[in-house]
């Protein structure tokens, strides 16, 4: 009755201000919910790049091992001396076959032009292997091109690890890198003794 008294309902007085009570918070909450899908999407997307910019990283170690693996059974088989020594693969032929199939498997996101050198790596490697004796220098020219074929591709590989910005992805990255450039000097070392004791 005092509504109606005052010339109105008090229904229609207390409409737009409830409205307007549960719109504030309601455009408050559209707009929290709007900053956290875009917050969201966009850790999502640093999440997925970091974790491609990883899965390169280590397809691209996998393979400098690959050519590590090859060199290692290119050496040991010009020089003769395969059947002498435990290799990570069975010979080289299966070296190559591991080589040609992780470079196929790599998506383009690495840097891989210094595989441009490997078909004159096999060639003075087949050469050698052709020769009618062993000839100890070429094998070790051929161990040095291998070496600078997984040398440039060690290097482009850090450059891509620098991308990465999760410092625990890039600990677990330089950890495995270490291991790959580890391997490498330790058979770099043995090539060395092998050509000194064959110099003597």
């Amino acid at each position: 009755m005092l509504g109606e008294l005052r010339g109105g309902s008090t229904h229609t007085d207390t409409r737009p201000r409830v409205a307007a009570a549960v719109a504030i918070p309601l455009v408050a909450l559209a707009a929290a919910a709007t900053v956290g899908v875009v917050t969201t999407t966009s850790q999502v997307r640093t999440a997925s790049r970091q974790a491609e910019l990883v899965a390169a990283s280590i397809g691209h170690t996998d393979l400098v091992s690959a050519v590590q693996n090859e060199r290692n059974a290119a050496l040991a088989e010009t020089l003769g001396i395969a059947d002498d020594i435990d290799l990570e693969v069975d010979d080289l032929d299966d070296a190559r076959r591991l080589t040609d199939r992780v470079r196929r498997s790599q998506d383009g996101s690495t840097d891989l032009s210094a595989l441009d050198n490997l078909p004159a790596a096999r060639q003075r490697v087949d050469d050698a292997l052709d020769a009618p004796a062993t000839d100890p220098r070429a094998a070790h020219e051929a161990f040095a091109d291998y070496t600078a074929i997984s040398s440039a591709l060690a290097a482009s590989h850090e450059q891509g690890a620098r991308d990465v910005d999760d410092p625990e992805l890039r600990r677990g990255d330089e950890l495995i890198h270490r291991l790959i450039a580890a391997g490498g000097h330790d058979v770099e070392c043995r090539r060395r003794g092998a050509a000194r004791r064959a110099a003597r």
